[in-house]
């Protein structure tokens, strides 16, 4: 082999060697994915406590009635509060 051929090898080598992948390790990897956790349950535990503080009033009661502004409505398929119940006559007999 020539000096030149010599030469050309170890700069070969030596430009290979500054192409390879370099392992930050994994301090860095898991300490960016640990505040991406700690933001998760932050942001988790303020949805929580904004759930508990806000007052919901319920649509319906415990029987099914429609609640609204505390009165109960007994409801016909036609969504009319005058309405004493729609019988529509059945197909079959029309």
């Amino acid at each position: 082999m020539s000096d030149r051929e010599k030469a050309n090898e170890m700069l070969m080598a030596k430009e290979l060697k500054n192409l390879q992948f370099e392992n930050p390790g994994t301090n860095q990897v898991l300490a960016e994915y640990g505040s991406i956790g700690t933001s998760r349950r932050k942001r988790a535990v303020r949805q929580k406590n904004e759930q508990r503080t806000e007052r919901k009033d319920p649509y319906h009661d415990e029987k099914g009635k429609l609640v609204v502004n505390g009165e109960r409505f007994t409801l016909c398929d036609c969504l009319r509060a005058a309405c004493s119940g729609c019988h529509w006559p059945c197909p079959r007999c029309v």
